[in-house]
């Protein structure tokens, strides 16, 4: 059988008590640690404990990767707030990552692309927010570039359609052909870089 202290870990997982695995894992790391790494459920919050343990390059890569709802919420993609919250948790930890590199200049490079594909990803976010300002529900998918850019288009040529009466309407085009623009920066990055526009997914 386990271990006791995996055993306690598990007990508090297998009822969805994932608060509590971390919260008791402070007074075991070494266990938490391996227990997580032989624990589906807990893989997406791995960085939890890389935080923890300082190990920030490893935290960074993993919160860039996390598309998808924390807490066993199937493979729907995550939503634009968590995208937004694991984003600039993961700004904080490169930042950390880079600041601890030293003289080492492999790492210090490595942290530096990821800051670039960092801020890409929240440049799509921000994009995100103005393009649906006033039909926000709290609930919205994380879009990709592409997405974006497709909406972009939608939101200038109805707000267009009545801008030389409007005011506001010129406004919201203006907001949204700048978010366009935004968006157009990002793919374009990624293309000479050989990427796909920043971490996030195009669809």
């Amino acid at each position: 059988g386990l271990a006791f202290n995996p055993f306690v870990l598990r007990w508090h997982a297998d009822r969805g008590l994932i608060p509590e695995v971390f919260e008791l894992g402070r007074q075991c790391p070494n266990d938490l640690t391996r227990y997580i790494r032989g624990d589906a459920r807990l893989s997406d919050l791995s960085w939890v404990q890389d935080l923890r343990t300082g190990g920030h390059e490893t935290a960074t890569a993993k919160l860039l990767a996390v598309d998808v709802p924390l807490l066993g919420e199937g493979d729907t993609p995550a939503s634009l707030w968590e995208r937004d919250q694991m984003r600039s948790l993961a700004k904080l930890s490169n930042r950390l990552a880079r600041s601890r590199a030293g003289g080492d200049a492999a790492r210090a490079a490595a942290a530096d692309k990821r800051a670039d594909l960092i801020e890409d990803d929240l440049t799509l976010i921000s994009a995100q927010r103005m393009l649906q300002r006033g039909t926000e529900t709290g609930t919205e998918v994380a879009l990709g570039a592409e997405s974006l850019l497709s909406l972009a288009r939608e939101k200038i040529q109805s707000a267009s359609s009545s801008a030389d009466e409007d005011g506001d309407a010129r406004e919201r085009t203006k907001a949204y052909a700048v978010s366009g623009l935004a968006v157009s920066s990002v793919l374009l990055r990624g293309e000479e870089a050989g990427g796909d526009g920043g971490a996030s997914p195009s669809g």
